[in-house]
């Protein structure tokens, strides 16, 4: 009897703390002072003495709720990066209290003054969010800086060439408050107009059309001066190496303008190709080695964009942007050949010639059907025309024994329309659908003995829908879309249809530890150089061809993700697994005594993996490091092969700053992947710089290699037919030395931008490359 008493009373009492929390609850909106909702805002509910109970982070609409399990007398502390922290009282709160809108001062003290409380990680059940600390802002110059600096888990900066890639080695898709741009434009962002990272390691059936291992948006500051104008040159002065960078925005009534001009060129002068290859011919089986002669590489890019930005109250946006990309390339690769069933000794040389220019015109219109309803309406235009030309010689000191010529010259055409409607029904449950139309057109001519033409033709349609909500401590987010793929050339085509459901799900355990998992699978179709099923000789006894009969393929991707963020620590650690069914892969085959490389939907490659990443603040405002470590095991299938392959990797960022002066280090070390029957080595850089910041004047200095002689990359083909072993060298960059000045000026009245949220962009070119 006593103990059914017991239970009964503990049943009350469980369910009485139950309807308290349910009931005594505090909750608000955050704006600034432009009454624009402040969203991810760190959100504590402390007790009288300033003791720490619960918190969590306000919506996309600035909306927060807390619900304590008691009652009492409380204090709400609001923090967020570049405003001051906030503090209101809350006596006696025993039911549900809305304390109303609170408004957010900007922090005007300088940044060394700042002192943030919030937390620098949230987990989204899509996402993960990373807020810049004021001490990575006040090191950085532009957005490549900051990246650099706040050393994501998912990719690798490299500070001196400026690209991103994913830290296993895959592709990183850009974007500026969800606008797809490239890391030129990222380049024109001031660092402290970052308002954060948001990172998608796993696509759910919102960005199930893109080819990407992981998107970057990087979030603006709604808020921003009415104009500046930035420049940002790196330079080496024993090396032709230049980065430079020139970008202004200025702002008139509701409107804004902006102009970028990008140089980045190399001049090497000892770039050099080892290369030894097996070919086995029944017949005849031998080896060709190739040493490498030290000879010029060279290419400039310009980019030249200009963009106009529009915008009535809270009604609608329009975002109107021109993008020119002009870029020329010269290579001569030469080396010294020995063929060993000869005993033959020539030389080799290769001569590239390659431009290009591309404009694009892209058009976004964004129309608010109501306060949770939106509509969006993106199109891109694009024009790419393509002069590549290669000559290839092989020679003694008196005969020439092979000299080819190879001209392509491509004209491609092509136009993205993308429509989306988002419905955010409240701060639990929200729906978007959209369809995304690419339709493409390439005139291609090939020149060598004979010129032939090819006219390509390709569409492809996606459609999809995403429901995305949270129960209690879990966020869901349910994605199907359905893609339609179409080619044609000449008589050889296709259609294909593809089912792309997504299943995206975390859990929040506690306040700082976090589980995501994420499912979903995405269809890549062949690019329309593939597709070319015109021959290409190489050299003496190899051609390169197309193969118009592939079709696309489905990859099944599954990752789990466990985070925890406590104080100065973060940290990270990943599982993921990858299937890759029918995926399109190099072949070699023997045909008339000629060595064929063309392409072929093969069997599956498996994929898996973990890795870790940790960031610490070892000292505040003064010292901070971040350390990537992983290792990733493929298993590469055909009816002829089955090959394995295991990659280690990882990346080392350490950032130090005192005064006036800050100290940047970073190293990463070399990843591989196994595709099909290739191994690809990537690069291992390193590089350290030293900066002083004088007002507006940034003054620099660095080394790239400062432990290395030498850049390099390369490659391993295991081929049974014809095995080969390639390694790439520029000792160029080798302890190179290179300055930096940076200058930023802001004028003007202030001006609330709001930019696109869709954005689509065309870079296939419809050519093969051949090396």
């Amino acid at each position: 009897m006593k103990k059914m008493l017991f239970y009964f009373l503990m049943t009350v009492y469980s369910s009485y703390l139950f309807s308290q929390r349910d009931h005594v609850s505090v909750m608000g909106s955050l704006i600034d002072a432009t009454n624009t909702p402040i969203e991810y805002a760190n959100v504590s509910l402390l007790s009288k003495d300033s003791t720490y109970i619960l918190g969590g982070n306000s919506t996309s609409d600035g909306q927060f709720r807390i619900s304590p399990t008691s009652q009492g007398d409380y204090i709400v502390k609001v923090s967020y990066v570049g405003y001051q922290d906030t503090y209101i009282n809350v006596p006696q709160l025993m039911e549900k209290r809305d304390i109303g809108i609170v408004v957010l001062q900007e922090n005007t003290h300088n940044l060394k003054e700042i002192e943030v409380t919030a937390d620098r990680v949230i987990n989204k059940v899509d996402r993960q969010i990373t807020l810049p600390t004021d001490f990575q802002i006040k090191n950085s110059v532009q957005g490549i800086d900051l990246l650099n600096k706040m050393a994501i888990p998912e990719i690798a900066v490299d500070p001196v060439n400026r690209t991103v890639i994913a830290t296993d080695g895959g592709s990183v898709q850009i974007r500026i408050n969800g606008v797809r741009v490239s890391s030129v434009e990222l380049m024109g962002v001031k660092a402290d107009d970052v308002l954060r990272v948001e990172t998608y390691n796993a696509l759910g059936a919102r960005f199930g059309g893109e080819d990407a291992t992981v998107i970057i948006d990087v979030i603006l500051k709604q808020k921003k001066t009415g104009g500046y104008v930035m420049t940002d040159l790196m330079n080496a002065p024993f090396v032709g190496f230049g980065d430079n960078l020139v970008v202004t925005k200025m702002n008139y009534k509701d409107s804004q303008f902006g102009a970028l001009y990008y140089l980045s060129y190399r001049d090497y002068k000892d770039r050099f190709i080892n290369r030894k290859t097996e070919f086995n011919n029944p017949d005849d089986s031998f080896y060709r080695q190739q040493d490498g002669i030290k000879t010029p590489f060279n290419y400039q890019t310009h980019n030249v964009n200009f963009s106009y930005n529009l915008r009535s109250s809270d009604k609608y946006l329009l975002n109107v942007e021109f993008r020119n990309e002009i870029l020329n390339v010269n290579n001569n690769y030469r080396s010294r050949s020995y063929y060993s069933n000869t005993g033959l000794t020539t030389f080799n040389n290769t001569l590239n010639r390659n431009s290009r220019y591309s404009p694009t015109l892209d058009l976004f219109f964004k129309y608010n059907l109501s306060k949770k309803q939106s509509l969006m309406t993106n199109i891109v235009g694009t024009y790419i025309k393509t002069n590549n030309k290669r000559d290839y010689k092989e020679y003694d000191d008196e005969v020439i024994f092979v000299d080819i010529s190879n001209r392509d010259k491509g004209n491609k055409y092509s136009l993205i329309t993308e429509v989306v409607y988002e419905n955010q029904f409240n701060d639990k449950l929200g729906f978007s659908t959209g369809i995304n139309h690419t339709q493409g057109y390439i005139e291609n001519t090939i020149i060598q003995a004979t010129a032939e033409k090819m006219n390509l033709r390709n569409t492809n349609t996606y459609l999809f829908s995403q429901l995305q909500g949270t129960i209690q401590k879990f966020n869901y987010s349910l994605g199907v879309g359905i893609t339609r793929i179409w080619f044609n050339e000449a008589k050889n085509g296709f259609t294909f249809y593809a089912f792309r459901p997504s299943l995206q799900l975390a859990y929040k355990a506690k306040d700082n530890l976090a589980i995501r998992y994420n499912f979903s699978i995405e269809s890549q179709a062949p690019s329309l150089g593939q597709l070319n099923g015109v021959d290409q000789r190489v050299d003496s006894i190899q051609i390169s061809r197309g193969n118009p009969n592939l079709r696309p393929y489905n990859l099944y991707n599954n990752i789990l993700t466990l985070s925890f963020s406590r104080n100065n620590i973060s940290a990270n650690l990943n599982f993921r697994y990858n299937y890759f069914d029918s995926p399109i892969m190099d072949v070699t085959y023997l045909e008339n005594d000629m060595y064929i490389n063309t392409y072929a939907n093969q069997n599956n490659l498996v994929k898996y993996g973990v890795f870790a990443n940790m960031k610490i603040q070892l000292i505040k405002d003064i010292w901070s490091i971040g350390v990537t470590g992983g290792v990733d095991r493929f298993h590469s299938q055909s009816s002829t092969y089955s090959h394995y392959h295991t990659a280690y990797w990882g990346n080392i960022n350490t950032n130090a700053s005192y005064k006036k002066f800050d100290l940047n280090f970073a190293i990463n070390f070399r990843t591989s992947s196994l595709w099909g029957e290739i191994i690809s080595y990537g690069e291992d850089w390193q590089s350290i710089d030293l900066g002083y910041r004088y007002r507006a004047f940034r003054f620099g200095a660095g080394m790239s290699y400062p432990f290395k002689s030498e850049w390099s990359a390369g490659y391993k083909n295991l081929s049974k037919i014809r095995t080969e072993n390639s390694w790439t060298y520029i000792p160029d960059n080798g302890h190179m030395l290179f300055l930096r000045f940076s200058w930023d000026v802001s004028f003007g009245k202030k001006y609330q931008s709001v930019s696109k949220s869709l954005n689509n962009s065309d870079r296939d070119t419809g050519i093969r490359g051949i090396d």
